[in-house]
């Protein structure tokens, strides 16, 4: 019976009921069809970010089919080292798929070594080859976001909904342009239209309307024009359906979110040990790193360095307490943790502290590429060691130091083919200069780096200095009016809020 399946199985067409066109997916490999079936299931969850679902789902479709490439492509692990395996297991099995899976997998091939431009074109060859699975349109836009061009990322999930009107994925990723939701690729401020973002999440609901999921992203709407109390009610509905399943944390250190930006830290961190605690009793120690770091990000937005390093150094105690983690979980970890001292000392202008976080950041970070025994993972190390180290000495005027660590940042950008390669670069180029009193050469680097919250509180600075104090006002208003918990705001929030007072 195997023998059957074994190669290409085609999915079944699809009807939609309101446009009566056949909706055609794209073929999958699998000696099981059994396989397929939880395969199936893991995609519906990933969806919806039900992400530990969707992960049991795949590790019994690899029991049923060790050899089932999609599965091994799309298993992450919270262990970097078994991630990675996972994909080059994948990529292994390149020569025994269909067509189109492989166009899938080489486009995914050549993104995890940061070669953008070739992911693009191949994905491109799938849309030629595939123009009537809508499949192919998503993932053509998922490359588009990726690269940062959204116009372009917006169309094929368009064309992707004609081909496929109930397609869940594209409504959430077109969504995601207008209504911030984690690792989506938004718009920057002055493009976004929530009213558009709205419309996006009631289809979601309608979908799906017994998973969190729409119910959450149309809450985050509601975070992000500062209603909360509109928020309120739809965190609670996301709560409520997640409860007791793996999402029961994620949703609940959300709706801390909502409290901390309405002004209730007090409360907000009370909810965010609660999501602790239920992370903890899953023991799902990715999730529950995620919610310490939310909290250490709740004392940088009151500018409270102090309660945010106590908060990262029991962190670490705890990462170094758990005998359960692997090694390579553990290094992950704690460098990213490590990181966020090193972040902390260093703007609150502690440079000795700063300095020696630095290169704990650097040392952590080297001991897992080496562990892996993996160039991409050693490349990307070299070009985060140049990045922090540029950062850490233009923070602390080392600006002649700064420049050569550019260099090699520069150099190492060069060898990835992605129009984003060198926005690290020219970003921290542009704080170089205007640290070094030159805001018109500032002005046009930071124009080059494009959109990012952190530098462009730098970019509103170089531009008040060039006299254009009302495009320097919309850019700190919105970074002010910014409702979303992530590390690059909540460096410069209140630093935005203050330049404010001052124009």
């Amino acid at each position: 019976m195997n023998k059957l399946f074994n190669g290409i199985i085609f999915i079944a067409l699809l009807f939609s009921a309101c446009s009566k066109k056949p909706v055609i997916e794209l073929p999958i490999t699998t000696a099981s069809p059994k396989a397929l079936e939880y395969y199936k299931k893991a995609m519906e969850y990933y969806k919806t970010t039900d992400w530990p679902e969707g992960w049991a789902m795949l590790d019994s479709a690899l029991l049923f089919d060790p050899n089932f490439a999609l599965a091994s492509l799309n298993r992450w692990h919270p262990d970097p080292d078994i991630r990675t395996k996972n994909r080059k297991k994948a990529y292994s099995l390149m020569n025994q798929v269909s067509s189109a899976e492989k166009h899938i997998l080489k486009s995914n091939q050549f993104g995890d070594a940061g070669n953008s431009d070739s992911a693009l074109y191949t994905i491109q060859k799938l849309v030629e080859e595939n123009p009537g699975s809508y499949e192919a349109y998503n993932a053509l836009g998922l490359i588009y976001g990726g690269r940062n061009e959204l116009l372009l990322s917006e169309k094929a999930y368009k064309k992707a909904i004609e081909l496929n009107p109930d397609n869940y994925e594209a409504y959430t990723r077109l969504c995601g342009q207008h209504i911030m939701y984690g690792f989506y690729d938004i718009l920057p401020e002055e493009k976004r239209d929530i009213d558009k973002g709205r419309e996006y999440t009631e289809k979601l609901i309608e979908l799906k309307p017994n998973r969190a999921h729409g119910h959450h992203f149309k809450a985050n709407s509601y975070r992000q024009t500062a209603e909360f109390k509109k928020a309120i009610p739809l965190y609670d509905k996301a709560m409520q359906l997640s409860k007791g399943t793996n999402s029961e944390a994620a949703e609940t250190y959300v709706s801390a979110h909502n409290l901390m930006f309405s002004g209730d830290f007090d409360k907000a961190r009370e909810r965010y040990k609660k999501a602790v605690e239920i992370a903890k009793n899953k023991k799902d120690f990715s999730t529950e790193g995620d919610i310490m770091n939310y909290i250490t990000l709740s004392y940088l937005f009151q500018k409270d360095f102090e309660g945010a390093l106590d908060n990262l150094y029991a962190m670490m105690e705890n990462l170094e307490s758990n005998k359960e983690l692997s090694e390579a979980e553990y290094l992950d970890m704690a460098t990213e943790a490590e990181r966020r001292k090193f972040l902390c000392y260093a703007h609150n202008q502690m440079e000795k502290e700063a300095t020696k976080s630095l290169l704990k950041t650097i040392e952590l970070n080297e001991k897992l590429a080496v562990l892996m025994q993996d160039e991409i993972r050693l490349k990307g190390h070299q070009r985060r060691k140049a990045y922090l180290t540029s950062w850490n000495d233009i923070l602390f005027g080392n600006y002649q130091s700064a420049r050569q660590n550019l260099e090699t940042l520069k150099e190492i950008a060069g060898t990835f083919q992605s129009p984003t390669a060198f926005n690290g670069y020219y970003r921290l180029m542009g704080m170089l200069y205007l640290m070094e009193g030159s805001p018109t050469k500032a002005e046009e680097l930071f124009n080059q780096g494009g959109w990012h919250t952190y530098f462009d509180y730098f970019k509103a600075l170089a531009l008040k200095a060039n006299g254009k104090k009302e495009d320097a006002k919309e850019i700190l208003s919105n970074i002010a009016g910014d409702n979303f918990s992530y590390l690059e705001l909540a460096l410069v929030k209140v630093l935005a809020q203050e330049q404010l007072q001052k124009l």
